[in-house]
């Protein structure tokens, strides 16, 4: 049996296997957080590219339709950060937006860097 055919889901090939309409942003969102993030560990799992520092996730990125979502395990930051864009809809861990464009990047930013800090 072929141990390659069972070798795990990589971030950059998960970023790859997105609808064309979705993979800028999903590149862009994956890029901003391995940016803000710096050593974190990356691993997909159950669909959703997943970053995590000392054993613990800090962010992720799930594409669901024709939505993309950055998880974000703490709500108090990511709730504070939709507050100052408005059109994002945080539910539970999960920020979901249609556009990247949407986004003010330096919020951005700022909210995945305070998930790493914290």
């Amino acid at each position: 049996m072929d141990n390659e055919s069972h070798k795990p889901l990589e971030v950059d090939e998960f970023v790859s296997r997105q609808s064309p309409n979705l993979k800028c942003s999903a590149r862009e969102l994956v890029d901003l957080i391995r940016i803000q993030l710096g050593d974190a560990e990356e691993r997909v799992e159950a669909g959703i590219a997943i970053f995590s520092k000392d054993g613990k996730d800090i962010s992720g990125v799930k594409v669901s339709g024709d939505a993309l979502s950055l998880l974000v395990p703490q709500p108090d930051i990511a709730n504070g950060f939709a507050q100052t864009i408005g059109n994002v809809k945080v539910e539970a861990e999960e920020m979901r937006f249609e556009k990247l464009e949407d986004l003010k990047r330096s919020e951005l930013k700022k909210m995945i860097r305070e998930q790493g800090e914290s």
